[in-house]
């Protein structure tokens, strides 16, 4: 007999919140039932386990843990047909018990007799074992997929090192969006960057080559289906909220939350070999160094000053700090000595920086747009980049360049692999609804929350 868990979701109206739900329990359940309030609906004609939520909660990793502890020791027919498992919430950093017993699992009909999962949660209970790959040069060529973002990109960057020393020779492909292949120039850890354009085009460009290997961390169905019919013999696929399609090895869901570029290294490890995290590492040419000292001079920006870069823009207004709270702390920095203040320019949200520069009382210089290798070689001879959680934040990173990194609403620990010794400050404020998939939200109050002098106080570390 097979048990199979429903997720029962209470809706409150909200669609954003449901969706919130929604997203963190598919992959780990059977079914999903959404029950709305005064509609006649009855839970009757569902049997066997049902996992109880209300509308905007979140099936989170530890919560996810707790459904698989559950499963090991399922309790027999004889006892009571129901299990507890509390609901937890973000509170600084921490998932906190919110209140035992606020949601539960329970039994619905059937006789209680516990047997194997139906996919996904059963890969989690009843564990296979795949063989090791040897070192022995039998992996010659991987191609490693990953249709993500800029800062996605550049966290990227650790798996190609750790291929690199597990299989000496290895020629890596990487397959990015357009816009984050740029990144990829001058490392050498990796063969070619191929940039996605379009579903069929990109395949027939990977059809071309002979893959031993595909990798796709934080896959979806289109980019585990691309290495699906690439050729490749061995498939290891990681959805980290979902099924890992098409995957020949089981890649393990972590037990509690890992660092994005961990997670990216789990692909690897699902394959029985050892992947260890390193810094994120992105190159610049001597030419475009040279280049941005050129754009500095002719901005009137003497070479013995320090200069602290600030992007006020982000890939969604709900991960944007305030214009008015970067202007005030560009006035703040910009009333020290020695230091001048330059506002980077998104050519996807002028408005961001041109809204901050009307706004600050100092006269800070607002760099004109810039292609985006422009912009690295900017940011690897700077002193400081201020920015919100975008991808420049990483890019900075992972050039050396120490960064104060403004995370709203998402969670730091996946998305801030950096540590404050290397010169990387973060600031984060909870509230109950982080972590949160929003692309707008009208109070942002975790970014509301950050004030000018919570940065300035980082900034002053740096400053030591």
């Amino acid at each position: 007999m097979k048990t199979r868990i429903t997720a029962v979701i209470n809706h409150n109206g909200d669609e954003e919140s449901l969706e919130r739900t929604v997203k963190s329990v598919s992959g780990w359940v059977s079914n999903i039932s959404v029950i709305n309030p005064g509609r006649g609906q009855s839970r009757r004609n569902i049997s066997g386990w049902l996992l109880g939520l209300n509308s905007g909660e979140e099936v989170s990793v530890p919560l996810k843990r707790e459904i698989r502890t559950l499963f090991r020791v399922i309790p027999d027919k004889n006892n009571p047909d129901t299990y507890m498992i509390p609901v937890i919430r973000n509170v600084k950093d921490r998932w906190n018990l919110v209140c035992p017993g606020s949601s539960r699992l329970f039994l619905a009909g059937g006789s209680g007799k516990a047997g194997s999962l139906v996919n996904p949660i059963r890969d989690y209970i009843k564990h296979k074992s795949f063989p090791v790959i040897p070192k022995d040069g039998k992996i010659r060529r991987v191609v490693v997929i990953k249709l993500r973002g800029i800062g996605d990109t550049v966290l990227l960057t650790p798996l190609f090192l750790s291929l690199k020393k597990l299989f000496p020779g290895v020629l890596t492909d990487a397959v990015v969006q357009r816009e984050s292949a740029v990144l990829l120039e001058g490392q050498k850890d990796i063969a070619s960057a191929i940039f996605y354009e379009g579903f069929f085009k990109t395949l027939i460009k990977l059809r071309k080559k002979s893959y031993d290997l595909a990798l796709v961390p934080q896959a979806s169905f289109r980019s585990a289906l691309l290495a699906r019919l690439s050729g490749a013999k061995l498939l290891s696929v990681n959805n980290h909220n979902g099924r890992n399609y098409f995957s020949s090895v089981l890649v393990d869901k972590p037990q509690e939350y890992e660092n994005a570029a961990e997670r990216d290294l789990d692909c690897v490890r699902a394959l029985g070999l050892k992947a260890s995290f390193s810094k994120p590492n992105i190159t610049v040419t001597a030419a475009e160094r040279k280049k941005a000292l050129a754009l500095l001079r002719g901005l009137g920006v003497r070479e013995n000053i320090k200069t602290v870069i600030i992007n006020p823009s982000a890939s969604k207004v709900n991960k944007m700090w305030p214009e008015k709270y970067f202007a005030c702390f560009t006035d703040m920095v910009s009333a020290g000595k020695n230091v001048k203040v330059l506002l980077l320019a998104d050519p996807s949200n002028t408005e961001a920086a041109a809204g901050t520069a009307a706004l600050a009382k100092s006269r800070p210089v607002l760099l004109p747009l810039l292609r985006l290798r422009d912009v690295l070689g900017l940011l690897s001879i700077a002193g400081l980049y201020v920015g919100n959680d975008s991808g420049l934040s990483h890019a900075a990173a992972a050039l050396g360049t120490p960064t104060i990194t403004i995370v709203g609403p998402d969670e730091s620990r996946i998305f801030h692999p950096y540590r404050q010794e290397d010169g990387h400050y973060l600031i984060s404020k909870d509230r109950y609804c982080k972590p949160c998939w929003k692309k707008y939200c009208e109070g942002r109050e975790c970014l509301e929350a950050v004030r000018p002098s919570d940065v300035y106080k980082e900034y002053l570390k740096w400053k030591r």
